[in-house]
C-alpha cells in the first residue's frame, strides 16, 4: 500500500490510497518491451541476494555518514543544479550530497554486480575524476555497519539476476536538507524481485536510524517509546502525516471522510520519514494522493509489509466467516505486533461472554452474547483464539469482529481446526488510546468430534471406472475406510485408503514456514480411497470414516458415461476465494449448490487460484469446508494458479520438479511470490488427478465427448519444454472420433481486453508459444481465469476472427473480487462483463452449449453454441 496503513472501511480514503496505488503503477512501472520478438529468452546469470544485501546493506549506511560530514563542512552547498520539473510537482534542489551519496551507492554496486539494473532518482553526474577529489575533499569515510545475520540458507537466496533491480533515493528530502530540517532525511534503498518491493534499507543520518526488512525473511526491531506515544496520542483522535510540500487534495478528501469528526494533521517531508513515524505509532495514516516516485515508496513498503501490513493479517478473508477489508485490523498501536509491545491484563471479570454452544460440527453457527458494561472504543474487537494463546496476545486471533455501540451479540461460522477454541473480548487501556486488554473470555469450545470426516470431495483416477474420494481427521490412527453401494440403505461395498499430511518445513518460504494462528497450523491429517471397478453412468451412494473415528453423513455420486454417445453437463469457474467472506465467492457456491442438487452435473472444473490462502493454514480449512456441499458430489477438477504455486525459494520443496529456487521465472515474467510460500505443498497434498501428466500442474482427462486438458501457466510452457512436449503428445494421441469436443485449462489468461499497464508479457508469450500449438491441433475452447471478470472471444486465431479458430474465455469472476479496468474495443471480444458467477458445458458428439451465469439472480448473460 505504498507507505500507508490505513483502515479500509473508510471509502473516500480507500479511494484516494487507489489513485495514489494507479499513478505509481502507471508512472514508474518498468518499461514495456515493444514487440515479443526482441525478448531475450535465454537464461540469464544468477546473484546472491544476501551478498547483495550486505553490500547495499554497507554502502546505504556509508553514503548517510558521508551526508552527514559534508553538511558539517558547510563547503559547496551554494552550487545546487535544478532537476527536470516532474509532472505537476515544483523542480526540487539537488545537492553535491545528492550526487555523491548516489555515486557511493551505485558505483559500489555496479563493482559488486557489473550487470545489475540500477533505477535512481540522480543521474551519475560526477565523473571518477570528480568523485576522487570529492572523496578527498568531504573525507568520505569507509565505515561499516554491524550487518545484519540473515537466518535462511545462502543455497535458497539465489535468483536471477535479470528479475533484481535497485530502486534508490540517494538523499530523501533535499529541499529540507537545504533548510536544515535534517530529521527529514533518509538514505533509501530497495531491491525487487521480479517487480516486488523485497528488501527495504532506510538510514537517518542525522536521528542514526537504520531500519531494514526482508518481506517473509526478516526485518530490524522497530523501538517504541511507550511514554512518549502516550503523549502524544489523544484518546479518539486520529493522526493523519501528509506531505507539507506535496499534500495536493489531501485536506478535502479527510474533511469529506471525518467531517464532524476530529483528526490531526501531521505535515512533514520525506517519504522514508513518514513511513517510519507510521512504523513507530507517531502516526495513525500516512496519506498521500499526488504523483510520487517509485524510489520514494519502494523501501517504505517493503518494510511496512515485512512488519505489519499485509503479510500479518488474513487479507479479506477469515476463517469463521468474518469479512474484513484489506488492512482492516484492530488498531491503532495495532495489537502486539511481531516485533511490538505486549498488551497489560485487566481484570476478567468486567463482563462475561456467553456461547450458544460449547460443541460444534463444521460449518455450524455459534452465537456469542454479552452484557455491554463498557462503553466500547471504536476499535474494541471480539476474537476466536486456541486457548493457549497466551491472554496478553490479543492479535493471536484466527478471526475478528470490531464490537459496535451497544452491541452485545454476534454469530460465528465454525470451521472445525481439531482443537479447543474459546472467545476473547479485547479492549484498550489508557480511554481507548493504549494497547489492548483482554476484558472477557468465553467458556472453552470444541469440536463435537476431534476426527470428524471433513473436506470431503471427489476427483477423477486414470480410467473411468476410477474415482478418488478424499477427506481429513485430525487422526492417523486407523486406515481411512470408504463404505460405498447402489443404495444409502446398503453400503455392501468397501476399500481402505492411504494417509498423509504436511508441516511448516515441508514448503518453501515465507508464511507457509511458520507457525501460528494466521500462518501454519497442523493441517490434520489426509486420507484418499481410490474406488475401482466402478460402471459408468452410475449412481453411488457412499460414507468416509472409521468405526472407531466416527462416519460421514452418506453422500452420492454419478460416475462419467464411457459411451461415446452420452451427454455431459458441466460447472467451471476460476479464483473463487472464501466464502462468506468473499460476496461473490457466497453466492457462487450458493448457485452451484443448487444447481449440482438438482442438476445432473457430470463434474466442476476450478482453474486456478482456489483457496486464496497464502501460507495461512487456517484458510484451506476454511476453503475445504465451504467446498464439501459441491466437492463430495461430483469430482472437483482443479488446476495450478499463482496463489497456490509462486514462491522465490526454497524450490527443492517445489513438488512439480522444476529447476531453480523459484521455479520457472525468465525474465519477462512477472511471476512473484503469491503462494505465500506454500508452493502448492497444501493444494498437492489435497487434491488428486489422474497420473498421464505431472501432479496436478498438467494433466488430462475424458468426460464423455470432451477431452480436457490442464496445463500450468507458472511453469515453463516454452517449446523444448517438458511441459510443451507433454501437452503436444497429448493433443496428438486425442481420438477426435471418440472425443470430439478438444477444451483446454490453465489459470493465467492467453487474451483479454481489459486495460492492462504494464502489457502483461506471460499474455503475450502464452499467444506466442502455445496458441499456435492448439490451433494446429483444433482446440474448441480454451478456459482460463487470473483477471477477476468474464469474457468470450469469438473462433479466432491470433487476435482475429476466424471460422476455425479458438473461443478464448475468461472466466475469473468466481468470487474473489472484481476487476474495475475499461475494456479496448479488441474486434475479437464478443462479449465481457465484471459481475460474479459461473459457467456450464453441455456437451454431445455433435453439439457443445456454453454458458454463462450471473450470480445476482442466475440469468443467463451470454452464452454460444459450437457444431460438428
Amino acid at each position: 500500500m505504498f507507505g500507508v496503513k490505513i483502515r479500509l472501511h473508510r471509502p473516500l480514503l480507500i479511494l484516494a490510497l487507489i489513485i495514489c496505488f494507479l499513478l505509481i503503477l502507471i508512472l514508474y512501472s518498468q518499461r514495456k518491451k515493444s514487440s515479443i520478438e526482441k525478448i531475450d529468452i535465454d537464461n540469464d546469470e544468477d546473484i546472491n541476494l544476501i551478498d547483495l544485501f550486505n553490500v547495499a546493506f554497507k554502502l546505504t549506511y556509508q553514503a548517510g555518514l558521508t551526508i552527514k560530514k559534508i553538511k558539517k563542512t558547510k563547503k559547496n552547498f551554494k552550487k545546487i543544479f535544478k532537476k527536470k520539473s516532474f509532472k505537476n510537482l515544483p523542480s526540487e534542489p539537488v545537492t553535491i550530497a545528492d550526487l555523491i551519496s548516489h555515486s557511493i551507492i551505485t558505483n559500489g554496486l555496479k563493482n559488486k554486480f557489473k550487470n545489475l539494473q540500477i533505477i535512481s532518482e540522480e543521474k551519475d553526474q560526477i565523473n571518477n575524476e570528480d568523485f576522487q577529489f570529492l572523496q578527498q575533499e568531504f573525507n568520505i569515510e569507509n565505515r561499516s555497519p554491524n550487518i545484519p545475520f540473515i537466518q535462511n540458507d545462502q543455497n535458497l537466496m539465489t535468483v536471477p539476476l535479470s528479475s533484481v533491480a535497485i530502486w534508490l533515493d540517494p538523499l530523501d528530502a533535499t529541499k529540507e536538507f537545504t533548510e536544515d530540517l535534517l530529521d527529514y532525511v533518509m538514505v533509501m534503498l530497495c531491491i525487487t524481485i521480479e517487480k516486488k518491493p523485497t528488501i527495504g534499507i532506510l538510514y537517518a543520518p542525522f536521528t542514526n536510524k537504520l531500519i531494514w526488512a526482508w518481506v517473509g525473511v526478516d526485518h530490524s526491531p522497530i523501538k517504541r517509546d511507550e511514554n512518549s506515544l502516550l503523549e502524544v496520542h489523544k484518546p479518539g483522535i486520529d493522526e493523519i502525516i501528509l506531505s507539507r510540500s506535496h499534500a495536493g487534495h489531501a485536506h478535502e478528501i479527510l474533511k469529506n471522510i471525518y467531517r464532524d469528526k476530529q483528526y490531526k494533521i501531521i505535515p512533514a517531508a520525506g517519504s522514508g520519514y513518514k513511513t517510519v513515524q507510521v512504523l513507530e505509532e507517531y502516526a495513525d495514516y500516512y496519506l498521500h494522493i499526488t504523483p510520487i516516485k517509485k524510489w520514494d515508496v519502494c523501501a517504505p513498503d517493503a518494510i511496512l509489509r515485512a512488519n505489519h501490513g499485509s503479510d500479518r493479517h488474513l487479507n479479506a478473508n477469515g476463517p469463521f466467516g468474518k469479512h474484513h477489508a484489506i488492512g482492516d485490523e484492530p488498531s491503532p498501536h495495532a495489537c502486539n505486533r511481531r516485533t511490538g509491545i505486549r498488551s497489560s491484563l485487566r481484570s476478567l471479570s468486567v463482563m462475561k461472554i456467553n456461547v450458544s454452544a460449547t460443541v460444534y460440527s463444521s460449518n455450524d453457527q455459534i452465537t456469542i452474547t454479552w452484557t455491554p458494561t463498557l462503553t466500547p472504543c471504536v476499535d474494541d474487537f471480539v476474537g476466536i483464539y486456541f486457548v493457549e494463546i497466551d491472554p496478553l496476545d490479543a492479535c493471536g486471533y484466527f478471526d475478528y469482529e470490531f464490537v459496535k455501540k451497544d452491541q452485545s451479540s454476534t454469530s460465528w461460522q465454525m470451521t472445525n481446526l481439531r482443537r479447543q477454541l474459546e472467545f476473547r473480548y479485547y479492549s484498550r487501556d489508557y480511554t481507548c488510546s493504549g494497547n489492548y486488554s483482554l476484558i472477557a473470555k468465553s467458556p472453552i469450545v470444541e469440536p463435537l468430534n476431534y476426527n470428524e470426516p471433513t473436506h470431503i470431495h471427489l476427483a477423477y483416477g486414470d480410467r473411468i471406472d476410477q474415482i478418488y474420494i478424499s477427506y481429513l481427521t485430525n487422526s492417523s490412527e486407523y486406515i481411512p475406510q470408504c463404505q460405498y453401494g447402489l443404495s444409502p440403505l446398503s453400503l455392501d461395498l468397501h476399500k481402505n485408503g492411504t494417509t498423509t499430511t504436511y508441516t511448516a518445513s515441508d514448503m518453501c518460504e515465507g508464511k507457509a514456514n511458520i507457525w501460528g494462528p494466521q500462518t501454519f497450523i497442523d493441517p490434520g491429517y489426509m486420507h484418499t480411497i481410490l474406488l475401482e471397478n466402478l460402471h459408468s453412468s452410475t449412481t453411488y451412494f457412499y460414507r468416509v470414516g472409521t468405526d472407531q473415528h466416527g462416519w460421514s453423513q452418506i453422500y452420492s455420486f454419478t460416475n462419467r458415461p464411457a459411451n461415446k454417445d452420452e451427454s455431459v453437463y458441466l460447472i467451471a469457474y476460476g479464483d473463487l476465494g472464501l466464502s462468506p467472506v468473499q460476496l461473490g465467492a457466497k453466492s457462487t457456491i450458493n448457485r452451484v449448490t443448487s444447481r449440482i442438487t438438482s442438476t445432473n452435473v457430470t463434474c466442476l472444473l476450478h482453474i486456478g487460484d482456489i483457496s486464496y490462502a497464502r501460507g495461512i493454514g487456517a484458510l484451506w480449512d476454511a476453503f475445504m469446508t465451504q467446498i464439501q456441499s459441491i466437492a463430495a458430489r461430483v469430482p472437483y477438477m482443479v488446476g495450478i494458479g499463482n496463489h497456490e504455486y509462486d514462491h522465490l525459494t526454497g524450490g527443492d520443496k517445489d513438488p512439480s520438479g522444476a529447476s531453480g529456487p523459484g521455479g520457472f521465472r525468465p525474465k519477462w515474467g512477472n511471476y512473484g511470490s503469491d503462494s505465500g510460500g506454500e508452493c502448492a505443498v497444501p493444494m498437492v497434498r489435497r487434491f488428486h488427478s489422474p497420473s498421464n501428466g505431472n501432479s496436478l500442474f498438467w494433466y488430462s482427462f475424458d468426460v464423455g465427448p470432451i477431452h480436457i486438458i490442464y496445463y500450468s501457466t507458472e511453469h515453463d510452457f516454452r517449446r523444448q519444454s517438458d511441459q510443451y512436449r507433454w501437452i503436444e503428445e497429448d493433443l496428438r494421441s486425442v481420438d477426435r472420433s471418440r472425443t470430439p469436443w478438444l477444451i483446454v485449462g490453465s489459470h493465467r489468461h492467453m487474451y483479454t481486453s481489459e486495460s492492462e499497464n504494464p502489457v502483461d508479457l506471460i499474455k503475450l508469450m502464452l499467444q506466442l508459444y502455445l496458441e499456435p500449438l492448439f490451433y494446429k491441433y483444433h482446440v474448441d475452447v480454451n478456459l482460463y481465469a487470473h483477471r477477476h471478470s468474464y469474457e468470450r472471444s469469438c473462433q479466432m486465431f491470433q487476435h482475429k476472427c476466424v471460422d476455425d479458430g479458438i473461443v478464448q474465455v475468461l472466466i475469473g469472476m468466481a468470487g474473489q473480487d472484481l476487476d474495475s479496468d475499461s475494456y479496448s474495443g479488441a474486434e475479437w471480444s464478443s462479449y465481457h462483463d465484471q459481475q460474479f458467477g459461473y459457467t456450464t458445458i453441455f456437451a454431445n458428439q455433435t453439439y457443445l452449449h456454453f454458458t454463462y451465469y450471473h450470480d445476482s439472480d442466475d440469468s443467463i448473460a451470454d452464452q454460444f453454441e459450437l457444431h460438428k
